[in-house]
This record gives C-alpha cells, structure tokens and sequence, in this order.
C-alpha cells in the first residue's frame, strides 16, 4: 500500500504504527503485528501466543518426559526375553551363595530330625 500523496513518508509511518499499536490492544488484529516490524514497540514485541519472539529468557528450568516413561512398553517383545536372562544373569553371584545356605540349613536339619526320632537317636538318649 503506498503512503497517501499529502502526506510525507514519515506521517504515514507514524499513522500506520499508531494503527497496527490501537488494533493490536483492542484484540482486533493481533496477526499483522506479529509480522510489522516498524511498530512503535519495534524489535521488543514478542509476537503471537505460541510464537513469542522476545529476548531470550534466562534463568528458567524446563522439564520433559523422558521416551521410556512415553512409551513404557516399546521393544518389550523383541527385546524383553534378552533383558530379562541378561538381568537375571547378572544377580547369579549374589543369590546363589544364599540359596546354597538355605539348602545346606535345611538338608542338615531334616537329616538330623530324621536321626532324632529313628531308634539310634532314641538309644543315643536325645
């Protein structure tokens, strides 16, 4: 759009900001601003909701979740059966000794009870 013949280059500039600036806080017309940069707010207007283009902030911390907790499931067929032997391989050294223990306690208890309640046990006076 050319700027009017009466008026100079420089009017026309300050009409159109002050028009994009009232149509921008009425609610009116927020698209245009987004893209106009001779506003009377220049480079500093952030832009549309969901396209800010402020100064960087600094300062902030952002969260996001991680793709395991996304997709708790994925390559649990393909993958799984491996895992589990490659988990359970690796807690081998620390459960055998006791399961060994338990085995032994109990073998040597059962043995000494069957002793116990035989006639030798009974001759022996136990």
């Amino acid at each position: 759009m050319e700027p009017p013949l009466s008026k100079g280059k420089n009017d026309y500039i300050q009409s159109r900001q002050t028009m994009l600036l009232v149509m921008g806080f009425i609610g009116m017309c927020e698209f245009p601003l987004a893209f106009c940069k001779n506003t009377i707010m220049g480079e500093g207007y952030s832009g549309i909701w969901g396209d800010m283009k402020g100064p960087k902030e600094r300062g902030f911390v952002s969260y996001r979740l991680s793709p395991t907790y996304m997709k708790p499931f994925k390559g649990w067929i393909s993958q799984g059966p491996v895992n589990v032997l490659r988990r359970a391989s690796a807690q081998v050294p620390y459960i055998l000794p006791a399961v060994f223990l338990l085995w032994g306690v109990t073998y040597y208890g059962k043995t000494k009870y069957a002793y116990l309640h035989s006639k030798a046990g009974h001759a022996e006076g136990h």
